[in-house]
């Protein structure tokens, strides 16, 4: 039988909505969920949850970031002798044989296709909003909603990371995930360094599941937009930076993006008021990002 990992990277859970999260993946048709906890302050609760859960757990000593943990996992998966693995965020929960799903999926456009990864569509539970996807169209970034009636696949530029699904041996080929970027565009860096080596990156416009992007939302200047933490603010900053400097990124990407950044930023420096802390780690993320810092934020590193 062809064995299929789920990796769910955690850092400082809601216990509670994690243990659901959990009860959703034991239902999912997977052969084995292995958690990796990110340097977690409620290290010793998670343990309890998944201990009792009779799920592996991988605990790591500090926050390494969303990449670090992530090829931990796929290390643990080719140890145990997975073939496919399915990646996860803490607070996706998935519907019932998701697992066994989006293998047949991937089996059946993978007779035809390279493919480097699949993933489903999301919807955030707390508004019941769909979020879009993405395709790369010249410069622009087109929003797109994939739909059943579409057929079973869209191609697109590049998906979320939590809820994709992968060959194992792909990332013999491609490499795994850019640890120096910490958080925030390491699944974009993925998905186009996959492509440039003739892989192709597809949503499965039958799947949904749910899954939550930034703290909170709020409408500003007619539009919706996601609330993160200061600090996600400077890897988002520094990262799309680092994106620009990188061979693997389609050029019409990155002209985007160097026109596109002062004014995304300085919009969501309206949209939070101009509050001090998002000034300094959006400063800080833009300067670290032209000189080529990367990896963890100064201030946290030993």
């Amino acid at each position: 039988m062809e064995k299929i990992c789920t990796i769910i990277v955690t850092y400082n859970p809601n216990l509670t909505d994690f243990s659901t999260v959990l009860d959703s993946h034991t239902q999912t048709g997977d052969n084995e969920v292995i958690v990796v906890d990110n340097g977690s302050h409620n290290n010793a609760e998670i343990l309890k949850i998944v201990n009792a859960k009779k799920i592996s757990i991988i605990s790591l000593q500090e926050n390494m970031g969303i990449g670090y943990a992530q090829n931990i996992g796929i290390k643990s998966a080719k140890i145990k002798g997975g073939k496919y693995i399915i990646l996860f965020d803490q607070d996706t929960i998935v519907t019932p044989n998701y697992a066994e799903s989006i293998l047949e999926y991937y089996k059946e456009i993978s007779k035809d296709e390279k493919v480097a990864t699949i993933g489903p569509n999301y919807y955030d539970a707390k508004t019941n909003e769909v979020y879009p996807q993405i395709v790369l169209n010249g410069i622009k970034l087109n929003k797109i909603f994939p739909k059943p009636e579409h057929g079973n696949f869209t191609f697109v530029s590049f998906i979320i990371a939590s809820g994709s699904f992968y060959d194992i041996d792909i990332f013999d080929e491609v490499g795994v995930m850019d640890e120096k970027l910490f958080i925030d565009c390491v699944d974009i860096e993925w998905c186009f360094r996959a492509f440039k080596k003739g892989y192709k990156t597809y949503v499965c416009n039958k799947l949904m599941i749910s899954h939550t992007i930034g703290d909170q939302r709020k409408k500003s200047l007619g539009r919706e937009i996601s609330i993160h933490a200061p600090i996600r603010k400077y890897y988002m900053a520094r990262n799309n930076i680092l994106l620009i400097r990188k061979n693997s990124i389609p050029v019409s990407y990155k002209i985007r993006k160097l026109f596109g950044i002062p004014l995304y930023m300085s919009l969501y420096l309206y949209d939070v008021g101009f509050a001090k802390e998002y000034v300094k780690f959006i400063f800080n993320g833009l300067k670290d990002g032209i000189i080529g810092k990367d990896g963890k934020y100064e201030k946290y590193r030993k």
